[in-house]
């Protein structure tokens, strides 16, 4: 089954990417760590001015609210992973559906003006 790329522009209604996993990281009050994950229906929406991303519940945020985007490369028992680090503290880390998936995502990132990790820049080459 061939999964759907990332549609240039973008819907209004938004465009759900395939996700596996979210897991979430933030700090409560700046020092209480906060953990959560969702691999039974995690969801990551893209709209035209926002991505709605939930682990929990749902949050929007900003594609300039991003600060950084870090890739993780397969390893031994362990997927690759997309990471994403916003402004405010929050990290949310994806285990998206398929390496094409990533790939685009990374791509439609980048398009936007996201900030990329090295690592990141080179699983795009």
């Amino acid at each position: 089954m061939a999964l759907p790329r990332i549609p240039t522009p973008l819907p209004y209604a938004g465009f759900a990417v395939p996700v596996d996993r979210i897991d979430y990281r933030t700090f409560l009050l700046g020092f209480v760590p906060v953990h959560s994950h969702n691999s039974l229906s995690p969801e990551l929406v893209l709209f035209p001015g926002h991505m709605a991303i939930k682990s929990i519940r749902m949050s929007q945020y900003e594609y300039t609210a991003l600060r950084e985007v870090r890739y993780r490369p397969e390893q031994f028992l362990s997927r690759s992973k997309i990471e994403l680090r916003f402004q405010d503290g929050a990290r949310y880390t994806l285990t998206l559906a398929s390496p094409a998936v990533e790939r685009d995502f990374l791509q439609f990132l980048q398009a936007g003006g996201a900030p990329l990790t090295p690592a990141a820049l080179q699983h795009l080459a």
